[in-house]
């Protein structure tokens, strides 16, 4: 099987890494952000040293300034477009 480099990006510690426990044991290398800023200042920083993730897995209400589809949009302006997943556990919400 192969290795996906995956971000989750999300204001929920206990889930970040309970998503990363999870990921991680199925053979996958797994960093974790705790707002859209830090999920961005990681993204340069493997962009500098020539890595990029496979795929974004971001809450779609962070708690920083910017939401996950305010993210996304910063993402794809200075780096690429990854394979993106937004999640939220509000029943009800509106892309």
């Amino acid at each position: 099987m192969k290795t996906v480099n995956i971000l989750i990006v999300g204001d929920e510690p206990m889930l970040n890494e309970f998503l990363a426990f999870l990921l991680g044991e199925a053979g996958h290398q797994v960093t974790t952000a705790r707002s859209g800023q830090e999920a961005l200042e990681i993204i340069k920083a493997a962009k500098v040293n020539h890595h990029r993730f496979n795929l974004i897995m971001t809450d779609k209400d962070l708690n920083d300034r910017m939401d996950g589809m305010g993210f996304m949009r910063r993402v794809r302006e200075f780096c690429y477009e990854p394979v993106a997943w937004m999640v939220t556990g509000y029943m009800e919400t509106e892309l």
